[in-house]
């Protein structure tokens, strides 16, 4: 069993712990919502267009007390297709792999999310927990992928990269903003484990010669330890992360990378009910 497939496990009892067994999942406390994401992003190490992200996606998005997840598709990509003008001009491509929102606005690019802000019970945790407490810490797992084409002087390949994140976070600052229907503010600290695969065309053997023009090595798996922080103001957020995949052949993708975030949700909230009988 490789790590990704182990930590997932965890990650998913862990999850399931933090649930009393008589909390019903649908029911008057559980919202839904219409999501529209508008999201940029850059990469610290590479100014050129192509490194820097800019998508808008629709999903849907649920949140019932502590637990929360959804579902978005792209409907917008800055960068429809990476294209790189020589041979030695690989760091675009270890961009993409850093920010991997870089693709085809596309209905089979998606992300799926589940997390939850406390692994304790709601009931068991006040709104005023003390600054270190366990009560603060939660987690979230993400699973993404992304469809684009990596373009290199005459070859094209299709590439799929597929995204796996393992988060555990801890809520520094949770507060509601004063005036009816504000929001609230949230401040959390971030650390996990995240991935990235290849596949595609790109990934087929016989293409083994084109992966190393196009990034470097012959490697389609890369694994990384992450650090982060994210702010949640209503509906605003921004979000900053610090990234080490450890692959020292990959011009813009080796050693420690930053990436931030800014982004505005959309909501069209719809509760949900359970249906009763009389």
């Amino acid at each position: 069993m490789n790590l990704s497939k182990l930590l997932t496990i965890l990650f998913l009892l862990t999850l399931t712990y933090s649930f009393s067994q008589d909390n019903k999942f649908i029911d008057d406390e559980t919202s839904l919502y219409l999501e529209t994401n508008i999201n940029f992003a850059t990469s610290t190490e590479d100014s050129r267009p192509d490194s820097q992200a800019g998508t808008g996606t629709l999903g849907i998005k649920f949140k019932r007390k502590f637990l929360y997840g959804g579902v978005r598709f792209t409907v917008f990509s800055k960068n429809d297709e990476i294209i790189s003008e020589s041979n030695t001009d690989n760091k675009i491509f270890g961009s993409n792999l850093l920010i991997p929102e870089n693709s085809s606005s596309n209905i089979s690019n998606f992300s799926f999310q589940l997390g939850t802000k406390s692994f304790y019970d709601y009931d068991n945790v006040a709104n005023d927990e003390k600054l270190l407490s366990w009560k603060r810490f939660g987690g979230y797992l993400k699973f993404a992928i992304y469809n684009t084409e990596w373009i290199n002087e005459t070859v094209t390949l299709p590439v799929t990269t597929t995204v796996l994140d393992l988060h555990f976070t801890y809520r520094l600052l949770s507060l509601d903003i004063d005036g009816e229907d504000n929001g609230r503010a949230d401040f959390y600290l971030i650390t996990g484990y995240s991935n990235r695969r290849l596949g595609g065309d790109y990934g087929l053997e016989s293409n083994l010669q084109s992966r190393n023009d196009f990034i470097g090595t012959e490697e389609l798996g890369f694994d990384a330890f992450n650090l982060g922080a994210r702010l949640e103001i209503s509906n605003f957020f921004g979000q900053v992360n610090l990234t080490n995949f450890g692959k020292g052949n990959i011009a813009g993708f080796s050693g420690n990378q930053a990436v931030i975030a800014i982004g505005f949700n959309a909501n069209l909230n719809l509760k949900a009910r359970e249906s009763k009988d009389e």
